[in-house]
């Protein structure tokens, strides 16, 4: 009897692969022949090859890719031993036959692995133990194995793991991509807890990073650095209130404490006496005489500033300059300088820059520990300290600098002389007044200027 073209290329497409299914002989019929041929009509076609003891097939059906249980078919000569099936992660052996053989063993029929079976791989080979997001446990099986799985789907399974079989325990709280999982509890803590705080955002990072740093913040704190757009910091109240309540629950060394209309954000770890008196220094800035002393130290700031950038440089010419710069409060690294003014000297062409750094004393009789030393209880440096660690480490790394004190009152005796030797200038207020009568300026106009300019109501 003459076989068809249709059955002659089964047979051959069959003797040239190990092990075949009518939807891999379909596609391969597509590709070499050309043929388009649906798998209901490549099953028929096995199966009456197979009853015929001219091919042999599997015992029980396999699930394959798709989910769907198929009988696998071979060439007569693979029915001695088991073959040995890859079906993505799951090895297994799948015993062949011929039609009537009623020796041959039957088992169950061999599925694909499941998503919880999946999800148990995935943890019980990480090489270091970490908890996942859904979308990560996909990402891994996707990338790593070869099997895809929708996050959704996953998610349900991991449920199912943790209240219905008790394999694996999620986190207390949800973060923006979801729960994270894992078998031990304790590895969750480990990776939320601390750096690199899985699961927190890049804002909430950077409140963290601010309370380490300065062990106690207040919410008008990140909205300056927020302005300032170096942190990536939310500003809104709404905002800001459920960011520090979730890192309160989330983190057990972040504490925080109401004084007034403000939240105050501090690190519950800390040396209890640092802790202490930079909690007190925060309230009394706070105060109504904290607040008040503020406005007089900024104010005698604007007037720093409009007297040596609008006055001197501007109206009088008496810096010969160009190309000059001022700017009011710039925070680097070690500390916040209330004036730096850049300026280069005699023609631009030479580019004899300098950098002048401005610090204001307004109130009291100024000390050695305002200018020189470093308190490692407040863990504050002096202005002198600061600046030699900004100059190799900051904003001022490879430029020259020339550090100027201005005094609204008086210093220490014996202080101009020592710091003097670190290069700082001093200049006095008898200085400004005697500047201002040879001049003939008005200091009163001069308020009223700085009032007009820069005074806002603090």
């Amino acid at each position: 009897m003459e076989r068809s073209e249709l059955t002659q290329r089964i047979l051959k497409l069959i003797k040239e692969m190990e092990t075949v299914t009518s939807e891999s002989i379909s596609k391969e019929l597509e590709k070499k022949y050309k043929m388009h041929v649906s798998p209901a009509v490549i099953s028929y076609k096995l199966n009456r090859l197979w009853k015929n003891r001219e091919i042999v097939r599997s015992t029980v059906p396999v699930q394959g890719e798709s989910r769907k249980k198929r009988y696998l078919y071979a060439d007569r000569g693979l029915m001695e031993h088991p073959l040995n099936m890859d079906f993505k992660v799951k090895n297994c052996k799948v015993q062949m036959c011929k039609y009537g053989d009623k020796n041959a063993s039957v088992d169950k029929s061999v599925k694909a692995p499941t998503t919880r079976e999946l999800i148990k791989k995935v943890f019980n080979e990480q090489e270091k133990p970490e908890p996942l997001f859904p979308e990560e446990i996909a990402k891994i099986l996707k990338e790593k194995y070869g099997h895809e799985v929708h996050p959704y789907t996953i998610a349900s399974a991991l449920n199912r793991m943790v209240y219905k079989f008790g394999e694996l325990t999620r986190s207390k709280r949800g973060f923006e991509t979801g729960y994270l999982y894992h078998p031990d509890p304790r590895d969750i803590d480990e990776w939320t807890q601390n750096t690199p705080y899985k699961g927190l955002s890049a804002d909430e990072k950077c409140i963290l990073q601010l309370v380490r740093e300065r062990i106690a913040i207040t919410t008008d704190d990140i909205r300056r650095e927020a302005a300032k757009g170096k942190h990536d910091l939310p500003v809104e109240c709404a905002t800001l209130s459920y960011k520090i309540k979730k890192l309160r629950e989330l983190i057990p060394w972040t504490r925080t404490e109401q004084y007034g209309s403000m939240t105050i954000i501090y690190d519950g770890n800390a040396n209890p006496q640092t802790l202490k008196e930079k909690l007190d220094q925060i309230k009394f800035w706070l105060s109504e005489e904290g607040r008040r002393k503020k406005a007089y130290g900024h104010e005698f700031e604007d007037f720093g500033k409009y007297l040596f950038f609008d006055v001197i440089h501007s109206r009088e010419k008496d810096w010969f300059s160009t190309n000059i710069e001022a700017k009011e409060r710039v925070r680097g690294r070690f500390g916040e300088y209330d004036l730096i003014i850049e300026h280069t000297f005699g023609p631009p062409e030479f580019a004899l820059r300098e950098t002048l750094v401005f610090e204001f004393k307004a109130t009291g009789r100024v000390k050695s520990s305002d200018l020189i030393s470093y308190d490692e209880k407040k863990h504050s440096y002096g202005f002198i300290p600061k600046l030699e660690k900004e100059k190799s480490d900051g904003i001022f790394k490879g430029k020259f600098v020339r550090p100027i004190l201005v005094l609204a009152h008086t210093i220490e005796p014996g202080l101009p002389y020592i710091i003097k030797q670190h290069g700082v200038a001093i200049i006095y207020m008898t200085q400004i007044k005697s500047y201002l009568e040879r001049k003939n300026i008005d200091p009163d106009n001069i308020l009223k200027a700085i009032h007009a300019k820069y005074f806002k109501p603090r």
